[in-house]
């Protein structure tokens, strides 16, 4: 079990590598140097629905590993299924990776998260359908999926609106930061408030 925990906890390391360098570059597109004003206000609504976007995502691939491999008695996970799971969210931090790259691009940004948030949300019905059903009953998997699937829906139609809409009028100016930003708190908000005891369990819960 020793053997086990290092081997959850060295993959977990690595994955908290990855999210960290994905901050670190989304921070870096947030200022320019060379500017009168170094922050950059256009970009700053977008780096806030990132961040929004990355805490629980990160909070949250590593409370899953933990719990299910070490915390939660109910799951029994099958052979090769620890490698397996990790992979889809070295992939999902990888992913965060292209987001914090494309900041400064409002278009590129608003369907990558769109895009990132489906692939969570499929892993999280995946990984739900791998529990017993003792299990799935007290797991966040099933409201995570939830929780992306809506955020993606209204997402992607803002997305829609506010091309239609600035293609129609000739817009010079992008309020597509809008859809972007509201979607990017109130997923997190929700995600908390719905999960909040599995994020933060008690002193006497796993």
């Amino acid at each position: 079990m020793d053997a086990r925990r290092r081997s959850v906890e060295h993959l977990q390391g690595l994955y908290t590598v990855v999210a960290g360098v994905a901050l670190t570059l989304g921070i870096t597109k947030l200022f320019d140097e060379k500017a009168p004003m170094p922050l950059r206000v256009d970009v700053l609504p977008y780096f806030v629905a990132y961040l929004f976007t990355l805490v629980p995502m990160y909070h949250g691939a590593l409370r899953h590993l933990d719990t299910t491999y070490f915390g939660d008695e109910k799951v029994r996970a099958r052979a090769g299924a620890l490698m397996f799971d990790w992979a889809l969210l070295f992939i999902e931090s990888c992913f965060l990776l292209a987001l914090a790259e494309v900041l400064q691009k409002p278009a590129a940004f608003g369907w990558g998260l769109c895009i990132f948030l489906g692939f969570d949300c499929i892993w999280a019905f995946v990984a739900n359908l791998g529990f017993a059903p003792e299990a799935k009953e007290h797991r966040p998997e099933w409201k995570w999926a939830s929780i992306n699937f809506v955020a993606v829906c209204f997402l992607a139609l803002g997305l829609v609106i506010a091309d239609a809409v600035e293609a129609k009028l000739g817009l010079l100016t992008s309020f597509r930061w809008i859809f972007i930003l509201v979607v990017g708190v109130a997923r997190t908000i929700w995600d908390y408030a719905w999960c909040w005891s599995y994020y933060y369990p008690s002193s006497s819960s796993k």
